[in-house]
């Protein structure tokens, strides 16, 4: 399941309803707002973070808040996707034993159509 949020109020509600096994944290930004940092807090706060990957524009500006936060893990918004998904999928993995269907088990299952792979 995936949803969205556009602040820190919404990604706490949904986080409370969902119980989600990633939260992909996203800016483009060089250096966290206010709203990003009292999310990624709030979510450390709530025993969650292990569950959050941070996807940033600038590694450096967020290196503290995500080590403080205590999340899963950061990565740059250009990362390629045959690095985000086993991210995603190592951290996902840590609360269930199951992949979820249509996801590729491997990275290289990403490059074959056929596999299950593809854009993504």
């Amino acid at each position: 399941m995936v949803d969205t949020a556009g602040s820190s109020r919404e990604v706490m509600n949904g986080v409370a309803s969902l119980r989600p096994d990633v939260i992909l944290m996203r800016t483009d930004g060089e250096a966290p707002t206010a709203d990003f940092r009292a999310t990624a807090l709030a979510l450390s706060e709530a025993k969650m973070a292990d569950r959050v990957v941070m996807m940033v524009g600038q590694l450096a500006g967020f290196l503290g808040l995500a080590v403080k936060a205590g999340a899963a893990g950061l990565l740059p918004v250009s990362a390629p996707d045959n690095v985000v998904v086993p991210i995603l999928r190592d951290v996902r993995e840590r609360f269930t034993k199951t992949t979820p269907v249509g996801m590729p088990r491997t990275t290289g299952e990403l490059d074959d159509p056929r596999r299950g792979g593809g854009e993504m």
